[in-house]
C-alpha cells in the first residue's frame, strides 16, 4: 500500500469515495471562563 492509499484509508476516503469538505481536529472554544468545546474533532464529506 502506498503512502497516499494509507492516508485515504485513515481518512475514510477509500471507503466512501468522497473527499472531506471539512476536517477539524482538537477544537477548543472558550467564552470567558466557560470552556464550551474541549478537543472536538469532526469531518464532513461533500
Amino acid at each position: 500500500m502506498s503512502a497516499v492509499e494509507a492516508a485515504a484509508v485513515r481518512s475514510g476516503e477509500a471507503q466512501s469515495g468522497a473527499a472531506e469538505a471539512i476536517h477539524v481536529e482538537n477544537l477548543h472554544k472558550k467564552f470567558g471562563e466557560l470552556h464550551v468545546l474541549k478537543g472536538v474533532s469532526l469531518s464532513a464529506r461533500d
